[in-house]
């Protein structure tokens, strides 16, 4: 569960995580990799109440 504030949650099942590995091409970083976390949170599906949901897409709601 990620804590906003004391009241307001995301649950972990709303949260979608992925790892991606991605090599380098050679040079002097032969022997590294780059590793990147990509997080997605599906606002309009999750548990947040609405007056949370309509202070984040404000700019974004037409009503």
């Amino acid at each position: 569960m990620l804590e906003l504030s004391r009241n307001v949650a995301i649950l972990d099942n709303e949260l979608e995580l992925t790892a991606t590995r991605a090599q380098s091409v050679g040079g002097q970083y032969v022997k590294k990799t780059s590793t990147a976390i990509h997080l997605r949170f599906d606002i309009s599906a999750s548990s947040l109440p609405g007056s949370i949901i309509r202070k984040i897409c404000w700019p974004l709601i037409i009503i």
